[in-house]
């Protein structure tokens, strides 16, 4: 679950915190740090844009949220 949000969102110590928070356990944090970077790393290099990129692109070519929107 780490790894795969480290990947999406790009942000690797956020998922990290929120696995601990969520599971209270400590002893694997040098292995999920391990996975996440590698995945990071991985998705970076074959050019994989974060969700937040792919879904603000998404939306300006729909005209969703612009000046379109709030001339309405």
């Amino acid at each position: 679950m780490r790894t795969l949000f480290a990947t999406i969102v790009r942000a690797p110590f956020t998922g990290l915190v929120l696995v601990i928070e969520m599971t209270a356990v400590t002893s694997v944090t040098i292995p999920m740090l391990v996975s996440g970077a590698m995945a990071v790393v991985i998705a970076s290099l074959l050019r994989s844009s974060p969700i937040h990129d792919a879904l603000q692109v998404r939306m300006l070519e729909r005209g969703v949220g612009g000046e379109r929107d709030q001339a309405s």
